[in-house]
């Protein structure tokens, strides 16, 4: 997911949500920020497909650049 909506968390969240774990997974592995996500993939599955969406909708609206 492009970084790209960080003045509207509403459409962030939504669009979070539409993802499935797959999605989650490799949007948290690859996400680019001046801070790192350390997330292992083992971690990240062992985690609750709403617990994936509230880390990736936290990144998204707290570390990255508003446009």
């Amino acid at each position: 997911m492009a970084p790209d909506n960080h003045a509207n968390p509403n459409e962030v969240a939504r669009r979070v949500n539409a993802m499935n774990r797959a999605q989650l997974t490799w949007a948290l592995l690859t996400f680019e920020s001046q801070v790192p996500l350390d997330f292992s993939a083992a971690y990240l599955a062992s985690l609750t497909l709403d617990q994936l969406r509230h880390i990736l909708w936290t990144a998204i609206l707290c570390l990255t650049p508003a446009t």
